[in-house]
């Protein structure tokens, strides 16, 4: 089938990754099946082939069979990049589900975690990760008919004086604004018809070549996934 990117880097990349996926231990966002997941769903709706749809329900098949709480919390390749990208997945219709089921034990397992005491305000490993999966899980609980909140209000209260806190430290814009954006929900309930999109960071991606595929990671993190993405959003 030709793309309609007028190249093969796409067929390159799509092979590579139905070749390799399986090999992968890496459950997680960036680096590992979750992001992958994600790009065969959005590959599936952009090529009209339902084959790569059913080969995603597979593979996110198998990711809930892996998964575990004992994962780290982080976004980059822990429970807050999965449970964003399966809300993700439920929010944009490509999967069926309720999200404050599938992903109440990660909601739980998060919730233990003392907001206050976190030093590391990066998005990829800290307080910023955590804060854009909370405001994702928030947005989807107010758009359910019953909308249930998945968190209790003391934790999303310290959640909200910890953005307070520590918002004037933070340096990366897209962490800026998910800070200023929980900062109005808890303060003005400001979250309507919102429907969560794919952050450019997951494809304007620094490889621009597949010249040698061995040496390529496979993930969305400056890997070949990020690239097919990109590809795709061009």
């Amino acid at each position: 089938m030709k793309n309609k990117c007028g190249n093969n880097d796409l067929n390159l990349i799509i092979n590579n990754l139905i070749l390799n996926v399986n090999n992968l231990q890496n459950l997680g966002l960036y680096r590992g099946k979750m992001g992958i997941i994600l790009f065969f769903y959005h590959y599936a709706q952009y090529s009209k082939n339902i084959i790569y749809e059913d080969f995603a329900n597979e593979l996110i098949d198998e990711l809930c069979d892996e998964l575990t709480t004992q994962l780290p919390i982080t976004f980059d390749d822990g429970l807050c990049g999965i449970g964003w990208g399966l809300e993700y997945l439920i929010n944009n219709n490509f999967i069926a589900g309720d999200s404050n089921e599938i992903l109440r034990e990660f909601d739980l397992k998060i919730m233990e975690i003392n907001v206050k005491r976190i030093s590391d305000l990066s998005f990829d490993t800290g307080l910023a990760g955590i804060v854009y999966y909370v405001y994702s899980r928030l947005i989807a609980a107010k758009s359910k008919a019953k909308k249930v909140r998945p968190f209790d209000l003391l934790y999303l209260t310290e959640l909200y004086n910890s953005v307070l806190e520590l918002k004037d430290q933070i340096k990366d814009k897209f962490s800026i604004q998910i800070f200023d954006k929980y900062e109005k929900c808890l303060k003005n309930d400001l979250v309507k018809n919102e429907i969560l999109s794919l952050p450019d960071f997951l494809y304007n991606n620094n490889l621009v070549s597949l010249n040698d595929l061995k040496s390529v990671p496979l993930g969305i993190k400056n890997g070949i996934t990020g690239l097919g993405l990109k590809l795709i959003k061009q």
